[in-house]
């Protein structure tokens, strides 16, 4: 209730209170100062004291003004010692008829301080009364203002003197003064302080301040903090103007405004409608013709906090809209409290902080609303969310935020951000907008986190509490350590694991929107890690499984995925990752549909492909674990397997590559079936057969390093080769379908043994070192040893297939042979005994009845059934011989011994047929007869046996010799028909020629190739004879690629020619010798034990005599020329005895001759050539030859009848084809440039030669 109490002159009071105060306040407001000469006091300013202005102690005998009048009820001022009266004070705004009032409108305003009188003397003018007060509240009641008008008095004006000091303006009146109140207040008001009075004008401009403004409102004598909610406008006084001086210099000051609030322990709420602002500074009225030292006055502030506990709280309108400031905000310690309060959302622009909301020491949101602050700030002020919800909308703060239960703090991201302060309490954090917020503060707010746009990025100590993501929304957990989160994880949105550290998902989680694995690894089990999974390159996705679960979801990208736990995970969906997998602990069931990459499988751990299709894996298989195949499909391993564990299959087949098992590898056949393929010879640890399974050895060897003990059937098919070369084997059966099973591998592995009956079916094959205690059916092969050896049998014998028997040599010169010994009966009757005769070495093997050899050991005791139903031998000299009764009386022996089959009568060719007799001639011991006898197994062998061995090189090198010849003779009768007998000349000449040598009788196709260079000099002896000589080198490669031999030739020339023309008539002729350096290699492979490689140094001489004759005439400007001719070659050889090895030939001298004789036709015609003469030039011409091939007589080195071999023919009649062109380089310089071929059914020769020629 509003109370009047009794007015005195002094004091009095205005009470505020729902129950009657009786204490009372006296009112401010006195009088301003009066000035005075030399000294004096400045203007008052308003008080709680309510006295009046005293007048000034007049100083150097001046009298002063008198002072401003109490402002209770406007008397006149004062007067003490001066006949200068003050201005009036004004009178409070609180006089009226008391009526009371607790809520509603309130219009009240102080009036103003008296103007004081002018004057225009020595003494000071009076200073302006000060302004009344507005309202004064106090006690423990709350003001309730709806609306209405509250103002303090404006300050009374300065008295002028212009001819001394004029007076200074009085100060305005407060609008509401809350003086030691209680509560809350509530003001709805207009509140403004009262305008400062103007500063009087003088002659001297010391004491004429313009009076300051009046606080809009003013809280005052409060222990603890008192709210005043502003609804209203408030504002401060302006400060009054400077008055205005004449002469003296201006020191004097315009009037500081008034603050809109001011005090201490004071909570400012500010309503969206309100507006609070500090008046404006008293300006400087100044002349400008003196010097001017003073100041305008300070504008006031919106709020003044002067100390104590004070805060200010902005709540906005339904509309969003906010209270107005205008002045900023003084602070007088750190402590003060920035509130975004209310129920209404607004926002807040965060460079506020830095400008109009500055020097708060800390920030809070109150208040159910939201309040959504927008830009940036650096300022590192904490921040606490006591209720609603802060919402961060692009922006960032840097201080510590607080969230206290039921609060929540929003980021709202359109842009990626990082947020870097701590988030404390416990209330709740919310991510919405489309771009990334990462947290890299240290954490601990405890409500939980919402996600419902973008993404959340940060450790699970900065993302905390149990977390939902909405919809197109994403988690991502960013960990440099490894850290394990037990919060659950729910909605239709993304986990996202990144970082190097571990993070491990214990919590019971329920988000729907899939899982990406960025780095590091992310481990939970598939309850934890939900929905489909992107695993990148170098992260993993670790499911950790302690009991047995489907993982039906799609794992995708280049990571691994790992199992561990004890319990069993099987992946069924169409997973793609490829990074590997890794199988730590437990079990995984995949097929190659869902399992990806290298498998690397851990001690105790377990793979299980399920694999019901046929498929392949390529991956690397690598661990000491285990991996098994079931299912019915067929699965193909294609890497690297490198699993020291047991590979078990238990059903359908598994296929592995031969290549990729390793030493450590063991195999447990328990119901499937095992593959294994490729060539080579591969070991493996250990083999158990736990149900009866199939090995198939599709191609190589597979040897089991430990011994194979089950009491299951074992099944063998395949190419391959199963050797067994340790004691102790034990099976409860074995069928050989395909392939062979080797027990003991070499003579030192005689103690290899296999427990067993042995079912040997058609294709496969059994043998070894060692022994089978068991029964052996045998309807494939048996071949004893591996070989030569002795297989031990400690059972029956029966069946319909093959015993194959190796007869060899061996190093001590004494032949030897396979060996069945068998502990039981031996029923052979329907067998086939197979020899094999092929010693190691021909030298071996004696010649004549080789024998006798036990092939068949009984133990002497049981019967032999026999004979063999069938003998096959693979040797085409020699025939074999059984004895059924030998040894003890029930074995069998071998003897072997030469038949009458002639090596001849196998021949074909000449060189066949002589090189078969010779081989005939031989010793019976040497080596080469025993080669041939003891390895050749039918005609055909022996037919290339014979070749390889004949030597046919030596006598086709002199088929290229006798050939080639004709490269020297062409040369120089081509050089006879291009010269005239001008002059001497010198030529040289290029020559080149390819040919190739076809079969004739029997010989192997041949090549050659020369090349060389020929020089010589002419001269004219006439003009019907000139005589010349000639010199040169060649080289002739010669090559016979079925035989593999190989020659070559360096050729040194040298001849004389002479030749000329009578009346058309043109002879020609000449003698040449060459010297023929050949090296002759032969690469032997005659049989399986003769395999040589021999070399000789051969020395051929060769010489020849020429004559050619024709007759010249011109038609119609055309040379032609009708022509014969005839030469003789003689080929002289050297003796020579090739080296290394026991088929080395010899050969001694010896000669051959052969004739030719050509006719033919040649033409010219000259012709200009670009301004030099030009002649272009054919000829064609029929030779015969008196041989078509050369022969060659030879013997073994090494003893025997000497035969004779014919080379490639280089045919008996040849076309001769020529063409050239020849131009003249110079007056005696000329260049011919010509082809000649020489072509038949059986040879055929290009040649390209260059001839350079100068006439001196």
């Amino acid at each position: 209730m509003l109370f009047r109490t009794r007015p005195s002159r002094l004091h009095a009071a205005l009470l505020l209170s729902s129950a009657l105060v009786s204490s009372a306040m006296a009112a401010p407001g006195d009088g301003g100062v009066g000035g005075f000469s030399n000294s004096g006091e400045r203007p008052g300013t308003a008080s709680l004291t309510g006295a009046g202005g005293n007048a000034s102690v007049p100083d150097n005998n001046v009298t002063g003004a008198g002072g401003g009048g109490a402002g209770d009820t406007g008397g006149v001022g004062a007067s003490r010692k001066g006949d200068r009266d003050g201005g009036a004070g004004g009178t409070h705004g609180y006089s009226g008829d008391g009526a009371a009032l607790e809520s509603g409108t309130l219009s009240i305003e102080g009036t103003s301080g008296g103007d004081a009188p002018d004057t225009n003397s020595n003494y000071g003018a009076g200073g302006g009364g000060g302004g009344g007060f507005g309202t004064v509240a106090t006690g423990s009641s709350s003001l309730n203002v709806t609306s209405g008008t509250i103002a303090g008095g404006a300050g009374g004006g300065g008295g002028d003197n212009l001819s001394h000091y004029s007076g200074g303006g009085g100060s305005g009146g407060y609008g509401l003064v809350l003086n030691n109140t209680s509560g809350t207040h509530t003001i709805g008001a207009t509140v403004t302080g009262g305008d400062g009075g103007k500063g009087g004008d003088g002659n001297y401009g010391r004491y004429n301040d313009g009076g300051d403004g009046g606080d809009g409102i003013l809280a005052t004598g409060h222990a603890s903090p008192v709210t005043v909610v502003i609804q209203g406008n408030v504002s401060g006084g302006d400060g009054g103007d400077r008055g205005t001086t004449i002469t003296e210099d201006q020191i004097s000051k315009g009037g500081n405004a008034g603050n809109g609030v001011k005090g201490a322990n004071i909570n400012v709420v500010l309503t969206g409608d309100a507006s609070l602002a500090g008046g404006v500074g008293g300006a400087l009225r100044s002349n400008p013709d003196i010097r001017d030292t003073g100041r305008a006055g300070s504008d006031g502030r919106a709020i003044a906090f002067t100390g104590g506990t004070n805060s200010l709280e902005l709540q906005a309108t339904s509309g969003g809209s906010v209270a107005t400031l205008t002045g900023g905000i003084a602070h007088s310690g750190s402590t003060d409290v920035l509130k975004l309060g209310g129920g209404n959302d607004a926002d807040f622009a965060l460079s506020g902080l830095g400008g109009t909301f500055s020097g708060f020491g800390s920030y809070e949101k109150t208040g159910t609303a939201t309040w959504t602050l927008t830009g940036n700030t650096t300022s590192t002020k904490a921040w606490t969310v006591s209720s609603g919800v802060l919402k961060l909308e692009g922006g960032s703060i840097a201080g510590i935020t607080t969230i206290s239960s039921g609060a929540t703090l929003l980021f709202d991201q359109t842009a990626d951000t990082t947020h870097a302060a701590a988030i404390e309490g416990a209330g709740g954090l919310k991510k919405t907008g489309g771009g990334a917020l990462i947290l890299t503060g240290s954490n601990t707010y405890s409500g939980g986190t919402v996600i419902e746009g973008g993404t959340l990025s940060g450790s699970s100590s900065a993302i905390r509490g149990n977390v939902s993501v909405s919809s197109g929304s994403m988690v991502d957990f960013n960990e440099a350590a490894d850290v394990t989160n037990a919060n659950a994880i729910s909605g239709a949105g993304m986990l996202q694991k990144s970082g190097s550290g571990t993070l491990t998902l214990t919590g019971t989680n329920t988000y729907s929107g899939g899982t990406a694995v960025k780095a590091g690894t992310l481990s939970g089990s598939s309850s934890a890690i939900r929905g489909n999974v992107v695993v990148s390159s170098g992260a993993v996705v670790d499911f950790n499984e302690g009991s047995n679960v489907t993982n039906a979801n799609v794992i995708s990208g280049a990571g691994m995925l790992q199992k561990s736990g004890s319990g069993t995970l099987t992946l069924t969906g169409a997973n793609t990752y490829s990074g590997g997998t890794a199988v730590k602990a437990g079990t995984l069931i995949a097929d190659t549909a869902t399992i990806f990459g290298g498998i690397d499988i851990g001690a105790g751990a377990t793979m299980r492909f399920k694999q019901d299709a046929d498929a392949s894996y390529s991956g690397a298989i690598s661990g000491a674990g285990n991996l098994e195949k079931f299912g019915a499909g067929a699965l193909s391993l294609t890497g690297a397997y490198s699993l020291t564990g047991e590979t078990k299959v238990s059903g359908g087949e598994l296929l592995i590559g031969g290549a990729i098992l390793t030493s450590t590898s063991s195999i447990n056949l328990s119901g499937g079936n095992l593959t294994v393929s490729g060539n080579g010879a591969r070991t493996i640890r250990e083999l158990k057969v736990g149900t009866s399974g199939s090995l198939n050895l599709d191609g190589g060897s597979l040897t089991v390093s430990q011994a194979v003990t089950s009491t299951q059937h074992l099944s063998l098919t395949g190419t391959g080769t199963f050797n067994l070369d340790q004691t102790g084997n034990s099976l409860g059966g074995v069928t050989l379908r395909n392939g062979s099973l080797i027990v003991g591998t070499d003579s030192t592995r005689k103690a290899a043994s296999l427990a067993a009956d042995v079912s040997v079916l058609i294709d496969a094959i059994l043998g070894g070192h060692g022994s089978i205690t068991g029964d052996v059916t045998n309807n494939g092969r048996i071949k004893p040893g591996n070989s030569i050896g002795t297989l031990t049998i400690s059972g029956d014998l029966s069946g319909s297939g093959i015993l194959e028997i190796e007869v060899d040599g061996d190093k001590s010169g004494t032949p030897s042979a396979d060996k069945l010994i068998v502990n039981g009966a031996v029923d052979i009757s329907a067998m086939t005994l197979d020899l094999v005769l092929s010693p190691t070495d021909a030298a071996h093997w004696s010649y004549g009845p080789t024998g006798p050899f036990i092939i068949i050991e009984n133990d002497g005791a049981d019967g032999v059934t026999g004979p063999f139903a069938a003998v096959k031998d693979n040797l085409m000299f020699l025939d074999a011989s059984l004895n059924y009764t030998a040894g003890t009386g029930n074995d069998v022996a071998l003897t072997l011994s030469r038949n009458d089959i002639d090596m001849v009568s196998s021949a074909r060719t000449v060189n066949q047929t002589a090189t078969a007799a010779a081989i005939e001639s031989l010793e019976k011991t040497n080596p080469v007869y025993l080669s041939v006898v003891a390895t050749v197994a039918d005609e055909h062998a022996a037919r290339a046996a014979f070749d390889s061995l004949s030597g046919e090189i030596n006598a086709t090198l002199r088929s290229v010799l006798v050939s080639d010849s004709d490269l020297t003779r062409d040369m120089v009768l081509t050089r006879l028909r291009d010269t005239d007998s001008s002059g001497s000349g010198l030529w040289g000449s290029a020559i080149g020629n390819w040919g190739h040598y076809g079969s004739n009788e029997g010989t192997f196709d041949a090549d050659s190739t020369t090349g060389g260079f020929l020089f010589g000099y002419d001269h004219p002896l006439s003009q019907a004879l000139k005589l010349g000589v000639m010199a040169g080198y060649s080289r002739t490669d010669v090559s016979v690629d079925r035989l593999n031999s190989r020659a070559g030739t360096d050729s040194f020339h040298l001849g004389f020619y002479a030749g000329g023309i009578w009346n058309g008539l043109t002879y020609r002729g000449g003698v040449a010798a060459a010297y023929n350096d050949a090296d002759v290699d032969r690469d032997v492979s005659a049989t399986s034990t003769l395999s040589q490689s021999l070399t000789s140094d051969q020395q051929i001489y060769s010489t020849q005599g020429f004559a050619e004759m024709g007759y010249e005439f011109d038609v119609r400007g055309v040379s032609l020329e009708p022509f014969a001719g005839v030469a003789q070659v003689h080929l002289e050889s050297g003796g020579f005895t090739e080296m290394g090895g026991s088929a080395a030939l010899t050969a001694s001298r010896q000669s051959d001759d052969t004739g030719f004789f050509w006719i033919g036709l040649r033409t010219a015609a000259a012709f200009d050539l670009f301004g030099a003469n030009a002649t272009a030039k054919a000829g064609v011409a029929w030779q015969h030859a008196s041989e078509q091939n050369a022969t060659f007589e030879q013997a073994f080195a090494s003893g025997g009848d000497s035969f004779t071999v014919v080379g490639a023919p280089f045919s008996r009649d040849t076309a001769q084809v020529d063409a050239g062109l020849g131009v003249n380089l110079g007056k005696n310089t000329g260049l011919d440039l010509s082809y000649s071929g020489r072509l038949s059914s059986e040879a055929q020769n290009h040649g390209l030669n260059a001839r350079l020629s100068i006439r001196f």
